[in-house]
């Protein structure tokens, strides 16, 4: 193992990350999804509360704590973020403009100043 590869491992293992890969099907497609952990939210995570529910949001990427750790979740339809995730694209479905990463499509609410969590289009 390299000097470099034993670095990012140790600061992996500092920061509490972990993660593990769940399959699951539905009616007409497969799904697996990375779940990562983390012992506490990211320096800088904004709080943001929708539908009663708590999140953190992080450049993007929204937490849920469960228990004593923070779980990377999808994010909820309808819930805004200001800042969306690094490495996204751009996708134009019948006119429209979405922002997509980790299988979340945002549209930017010039109104709110905001992106807003949508349903994938079809």
């Amino acid at each position: 193992m390299s000097i470099k590869h034993l670095l990012q491992l140790t600061f992996i293992l500092a920061l509490g990350l972990t993660t593990s890969a769940c399959a699951h099907s539905h009616r007409s497609h497969t799904h697996v999804h990375t779940v990562k952990t983390v012992a506490v939210a990211p320096v800088g995570a904004v709080k943001v509360v929708h539908r009663g529910k708590k999140y953190w949001v992080h450049d993007g990427v929204v937490y849920r704590k469960k228990k004593n750790t923070y779980h990377v979740v999808t994010a909820p339809v309808g819930m805004h973020v200001t800042v969306l995730p690094k490495g996204h694209s751009t996708k134009v479905i019948k006119g429209k403009t979405y922002y997509v990463a980790g299988g979340n499509y945002w549209q930017y609410n010039v109104k709110k100043k905001r992106y807003v969590v949508v349903k994938v289009p079809v």
